[in-house]
């Protein structure tokens, strides 16, 4: 997953993986998750904000600006 980095921004569980569930959940609660939430946040802002997209599309076509002006 892009989005979700496991153990690090949330848990990643296989599809009908109850004992997976489980243990996540337990994890979960015996674990400070402050410092997952601050993960998460940072990711979600320096990748997936608007923002973060849009300096993405920028970079892209500025650099497709100067590939084309230097072979011309």
């Amino acid at each position: 997953s892009e989005i979700l980095i496991n153990r690090e921004t949330g848990y990643l569980i296989e599809k009908d993986d109850e004992n997976g569930f489980s243990a996540a959940v337990l994890e979960a609660g015996n674990n400070s998750s402050e410092k997952m939430i601050e993960s998460a946040d940072q990711l979600v802002r320096s990748e997936y904000l608007n923002t973060a997209i849009a300096r993405g599309f920028v970079d892209a076509y500025a650099s497709l600006i100067q590939k084309q002006k230097s072979e011309v």
